[in-house]
C-alpha cells in the first residue's frame, strides 16, 4: 500500500466508533461533587489513566527546583573542593600526574554531589510542601484564591524548619508567608492583569487544557496503534501517517483543533 492510500483510509473501526471525549465539558474530567473527593483525586490517576493537573504540577516543580538547587550548590562547591584538595595533598606523593588528576576528579565529583544533593533536597522539599499545599487548597475549594499562596508559603516555611524547634519554625513560617505573598503580587497578579482573567479563571483554564491535551494524546496513541496493526508499519511510520491525516482534516475543516502529540 502506498503512503497516500494509508492517509486516505480512515482510522480503524474501533477508532471510528470511539467517542471523542475531548469535547465533553470540563467538570466531567476534573471536578468531583464533594471537597474530599476532589482532594483525593489529586493523588490518584483518573479513569483515563493519567495524573491530575495539580499532581503533575507538584512533581514537575519539585523535580525542577531539586535539579536547579543541586546544580547551583554543586557548582559553587567545586572551587572550594579544589582548594581543599590542594591543601590536603600538598605534601602527598602520587605515582604520576594521571593518578593525581584521577584523585582530584574523584574528589570534585564527590564534593559536587554531596553538597548539591543536600541543598537540592532542601529546596525540593520546600517546593513540594508549597505546591502540594497550594494544590490541596485549590482542589478542596474548587477554586484558586490569593490567600492560598500566603497560607501555602507559611506552611512550607514552618515545615522547612520544624526540626529546629517551634520558634524557628514560626519564624520560617512568617518568611514563607511573605514569600508566598510576594510571588502572588509580583508574578501572578501582573500575568492576570495582562491576560485580563481572574486567578480562578486562569487556574481552571490551564487545568482544563491539561486534561484535554492528555485525552487527545490517549486518542492519538490509540489511533497510532490501530494504524500499526492495520498496515504493519513501525510506530514512527504510524505517527507520520496520523500526522498527515490530521493535516488533511485541518485543510478540510480549519475549525478542527488537532493536538501536536
Amino acid at each position: 500500500l502506498t503512503f497516500q492510500m494509508m492517509i486516505g483510509n480512515n482510522s480503524s473501526t474501533d477508532n471510528n466508533n470511539e467517542a471523542d471525549f475531548t469535547d465533553q465539558p470540563h467538570e466531567h474530567f476534573v471536578s468531583a461533587p464533594t471537597a474530599w473527593l476532589r482532594l483525593k483525586s489529586i493523588f490518584l490517576k483518573n479513569e483515563y489513566g493519567f495524573d491530575s493537573f495539580e499532581w503533575k504540577a507538584v512533581k514537575n516543580s519539585t523535580l525542577f527546583t531539586f535539579i536547579i538547587g543541586t546544580m547551583m550548590a554543586g557548582t559553587a562547591e567545586l572551587p572550594l573542593a579544589h582548594q581543599r584538595f590542594k591543601e590536603q595533598h600538598s605534601l602527598s606523593l602520587f605515582a604520576n600526574k594521571y593518578e593525581a588528576i584521577r584523585r582530584l576528579q574523584s574528589h570534585l565529583l564527590v564534593s559536587f554531589w554531596k553538597s548539591g544533593i543536600r541543598l537540592g533536597l532542601r529546596i525540593g522539599f520546600f517546593t513540594f510542601s508549597y505546591t502540594c499545599a497550594l494544590a490541596c487548597l485549590a482542589a478542596y475549594e474548587d477554586q484558586l484564591k490569593g490567600f492560598h499562596f500566603v497560607f501555602s508559603g507559611a506552611l512550607a516555611g514552618a515545615l522547612y524548619r520544624i526540626n529546629m524547634g517551634l520558634r524557628a519554625s514560626f519564624a520560617a513560617g512568617v518568611i514563607g508567608g511573605v514569600l508566598g505573598l510576594c510571588s502572588s503580587a509580583v508574578i501572578v497578579c501582573p500575568a492576570l492583569f495582562i491576560s485580563k482573567k481572574s486567578l480562578d479563571e486562569a487556574y481552571k483554564q490551564v487545568r482544563d487544557q491539561h486534561f484535554r491535551e492528555a485525552l487527545q494524546a490517549i486518542k492519538n496513541n490509540n489511533e497510532i496503534y490501530g494504524i500499526q496493526k492495520q498496515f504493519n508499519v513501525s510506530k514512527w511510520e504510524a505517527r507520520a501517517i496520523l500526522k498527515a491525516r490530521q493535516q488533511e482534516q485541518l485543510l478540510t475543516d480549519p475549525s478542527l483543533k488537532v493536538s501536536k502529540n
